[in-house]
């Protein structure tokens, strides 16, 4: 079985695959566990010893992380999972108002983006979707949360490109 990072909030913050969160600050939060908020994706508390095994995990693949990439290929990795845990919260889901082909047509071009490791482009389309009874304000801003935390690219400046394409006449 692949492993799936499912943590997303620590009191109230998102830290769904963010680079800082796990390997500096986690570590040290394990030891006073209990006096903090642990949720998964669907918002259920997480225990220590599930907390212990992800925070291992993730700190594992995080740190190796080679390049730039290494960074693209953890993002699509980490895009693929992000769907794995949206479509588990769709079959947790009962719809009465909207289909579940109503819901994967307006995401379309946002599960694209977000399978090749495009979350800052994937956040920019999620915002512009329509609420329904499924993609609520607040399940967006979790997506939005999801998609801001797991960005570990750092993105060059344009001092850094190596080739710079311009349309001077």
């Amino acid at each position: 079985m692949k492993y799936i990072s499912r943590i997303v909030y620590v009191d109230g913050e998102c830290v769904y695959n963010n680079k800082d969160f796990w390997t500096i600050l986690a570590p040290v939060l394990l030891d006073e566990y209990d006096k903090h908020t642990v949720l998964d994706f669907m918002g259920q508390p997480v225990d220590a010893y599930r907390y212990e095994v992800e925070l291992n995990t993730n700190i594992t693949r995080l740190n190796s992380i080679d390049g730039i990439a290494g960074e693209i290929d953890y993002n699509i990795t980490v895009g693929n999972e992000f769907i794995s845990l949206f479509r588990e919260e769709c079959i947790f889901t009962d719809f009465e108002t909207v289909t579940p082909l109503e819901i994967a047509q307006k995401l379309l071009t946002v599960i694209s983006l977000v399978q090749t490791g495009s979350f800052r482009e994937a956040k920019m389309v999620l915002k512009q979707i329509e609420t329904d009874a499924f993609l609520t304000v607040e399940r967006l801003k979790k997506y939005e949360d999801m998609l801001d935390a797991a960005d570990a690219i750092t993105y060059a400046t344009p001092e850094e490109y190596f080739y710079t394409a311009s349309s001077e006449e």
